[in-house]
């Protein structure tokens, strides 16, 4: 019997490496190497990039790529262009797309394993902790975003990861004041991915109040959680002192911190929202956006509805079901909730927060409670009505996410602009062999990622050392001003023309004669 036993786990066993290797190559097999022009986002991709470019070569935390340009950077912390370095480094001078996305996917299938850890400790079911993984591992959302250069997916795994190691500290165990300040700061350096992982800051807490624990225990966790909070704030409050002294400009000199309470959230000047502004932007983000964006992203099928603008009474309907359904009154239901919640809050005061791919960590945490729900569920019933309704769940959830990926790899890039025709160009600019290499274009990063030409920052205009410019990429269908005088174009993929200049340019500028005899190369003749 007990032979039996263990050739059944065995099998098992390795039905679960082969679904989870299936489950690989499917993430591998088409790993976007391409730019990340997708309606989600059309720069902040390239921006993460050309921060990881600069600190590989050496040339600081900036965005610029060039050494003649530095612009300290202060918007972004540093774990996405961190993660990206390896891929970064053996790309050279132009990117190699396949090795960040296949950076992004392994990201991704580490955040699958995770989820199977933590779900496996909770329930002591590994049938259930595969139930539960493979929800998160064939949702469309999360695979999209696992062959993107973003920090969506990188947080979530951070913070399940997180969640993992809270449980196995804090769960039934006297913790220790040195265990709770290292592990606070090593959580902690979420904060370095994206400051969304402010929730991971009260997931111990929620171990330390609950019903289970015995008075004096009780208060020892308390006391302990106050210092795994030091130990949690000591990364971001690092990055905000090296904040603090650095003299940045325009959007690289953005206050993280500040910019959630701006009204232009992209501009350093802005004014700072009113008590009356704020309760506007959370009654626009909530009734807009966050009970629109779950349920699409959460729901099969729902991703294809235009905008992800349902009806505002069946959005609403479908969020607080949802809602109902995370619900739950275990340690770490509550730790999860408790980081749900402080997204959502997040999200709702920020000007920005209607943003689809802000709502993903929410999202994501979301599925692993309410696919724990329905496996607790299914548990109790009849085994040939839980295997049926196991292969009709993995049926639809397989088959919607190779929906999306046939609709993804049609539709690849934002209808918010010629984004295709502009990778397009880009790629075409790559074969051409440039007098001098100074070029001003917009997503001047991406531009220079994939061809190796330098792109100056536009934000370098407002230094003292203004970069020259040698060519021009302009719109050719009207929407931008004849090309200046005597300038021959070079290549031209509708709607965008490369245009080299009779005169090289100081920012959007033609020089003068005076000008021109003092540059340290002779105008192109």
């Amino acid at each position: 019997m007990t032979q039996k036993i263990n050739q059944s786990v065995s099998f098992y066993a390795m039905c679960r490496i082969v679904v989870f290797l299936l489950l690989a190559v499917f993430y591998f097999a088409i790993p976007n190497a391409r730019p990340d022009f997708t309606k989600f986002n059309a720069n902040d991709s390239e921006h993460y990039l050309a921060l990881s470019y600069s600190l590989v070569n050496g040339i600081g935390y900036t965005r610029s790529m060039d050494n003649n340009y530095f612009v300290p950077h202060t918007t972004w912390p540093p774990g996405v262009p961190i993660l990206m370095m390896p891929a970064v480094a053996v790309s050279g001078e132009k990117i190699s797309w396949l090795a960040v996305k296949i950076t992004s996917s392994l990201i991704g299938l580490l955040g699958i394993i995770f989820v199977w850890c933590l779900i496996r400790r909770e329930t002591r079911d590994e049938f259930g902790a595969d139930f539960v993984a493979l929800f998160v591992g064939l949702n469309p959302i999360y695979w999209d975003f696992s062959h993107q250069v973003m920090s969506e997916v990188p947080l979530t795994v951070w913070i399940i990861s997180s969640l993992f190691i809270v449980d196995i500290v804090w769960r039934d165990r006297r913790v220790l004041w040195w265990e709770a300040f290292s592990f606070g700061s090593f959580i902690g350096m979420g904060m370095l991915i994206k400051g969304h992982a402010i929730g991971l800051i009260f997931s111990p807490l929620c171990y330390a109040l609950h019903r289970s624990q015995e008075p004096l225990s009780r208060k020892n966790n308390l006391n302990m959680w106050f210092i795994f909070a030091l130990g949690f704030a000591v990364p971001f409050v690092a990055w905000g002192i090296r904040n603090s002294i650095t003299d940045a400009i325009g959007f690289d000199g953005l206050n993280q911190l500040r910019m959630l309470r701006a009204k232009n959230p992209v501009d350093p000047q802005s004014e700072l929202l009113s008590i009356w502004d704020t309760i506007t932007v959370v009654v626009k983000n909530f009734r807009h956006h966050m009970i629109h964006i779950l349920p699409c992203e959460i729901l099969p099928g729902l991703w294809n509805v235009k905008d992800w603008s349902l009806p505002g009474i069946l959005a609403l309907g479908l969020s607080v079901a949802l809602g109902l359904l995370c619900l739950g009154s275990k340690r770490l239901q509550l730790a999860i909730l408790s980081v749900i919640l402080s997204i959502s809050a997040l999200n709702l005061v920020y000007a920005f927060g209607g943003a689809e791919r802000f709502w993903i960590p929410v999202s994501i945490l979301m599925t692993i409670l309410i696919s724990l729900r329905f496996w607790k569920w299914l548990v109790g019933r009849e085994r040939a009505f839980m295997l049926i309704c196991i292969c009709v769940i993995g049926a639809v959830l397989t088959t919607n996410l190779i929906i999306y990926v046939l609709y993804h790899e049609k539709h690849p890039y934002s209808h918010r602009g010629a984004f295709k025709e502009l990778a397009e160009f880009f790629d075409e600019t790559t074969k051409m062999n440039l007098y001098n290499k100074n070029v001003l274009t917009t997503h001047q990063n991406a531009f220079k990622l994939m061809t190796g030409y330098k792109s100056p920052p536009i934000s370098a205009w407002h230094k003292e050392s203004k970069p020259y410019y040698d060519y021009v990429v302009l719109r050719v269908d009207g929407k931008n001003p004849s090309p200046p005088h005597g300038a021959i174009q070079r290549l031209e993929v509708y709607p965008y023309g490369l245009y080299e200049l009779a005169k090289p340019t100081i920012g959007p500028e033609l020089l003068s004669e005076e000008q021109t005899k003092q540059l340290p190369f002779p105008p192109i003749k």
